[in-house]
């Protein structure tokens, strides 16, 4: 695709790049951790023991902040769609302004969405995963479309 397509599509990337790059050190500090403790004895329990701490906070961040990616994306794509605009993605106020604005159509259409992705996810196992995650995206970009057709269709001509 063009450019500015190949632009839409990072938009999901940029969002998660945070969390990756904290992955990343995660990945980074267990393995110097576990290398160093590869020495036997109380060393490696104690070690263990940290990997273990380590891994909970990683999950205590993790889960809340990818929530939050999959509740922000859809604005921020609609955003980049309205606007042909990379910036517009990016602008936090508008994007959290405009679920704050649409909350209870765009929970239905998160939900909605949600759905769709479960049901794609679950088909994987019986080898149609890839036709039904097409389609999961189709009704998200359906469902979020319309919200913002909605959010737009009720102010006022400027």
């Amino acid at each position: 695709g063009s450019m500015e397509e190949r632009h839409g599509e990072d938009l999901g990337l940029v969002y998660a790049l945070p969390l990756l790059l904290l992955v990343c050190c995660f990945g980074l500090l267990t393995a110097v951790v576990g290398g160093a403790a590869s020495t036997g004895g109380r060393a490696d329990i104690d070690a263990s023991a940290l990997i273990i701490l380590l891994t909970f906070c990683l999950v205590c961040v993790t889960i809340p902040y990818s929530l939050l990616v999959s509740v922000v994306l859809p604005s921020s794509l609609l955003q980049y769609a309205a606007t042909d605009s990379l910036n517009a993605a990016f602008r936090l106020r508008a994007v959290f302004g405009f679920v704050r604005a649409n909350l209870a159509n765009y929970l239905v259409a998160l939900l909605l969405f949600w759905v769709a992705q479960w049901i794609a996810g679950v088909a994987v196992f019986v080898c149609v995963g890839l036709l039904l995650t097409f389609w999961a995206n189709l009704v998200g970009t359906h469902l979020f479309t319309q919200v913002y057709v909605a959010a737009n269709s009720q102010q006022p001509p400027a």
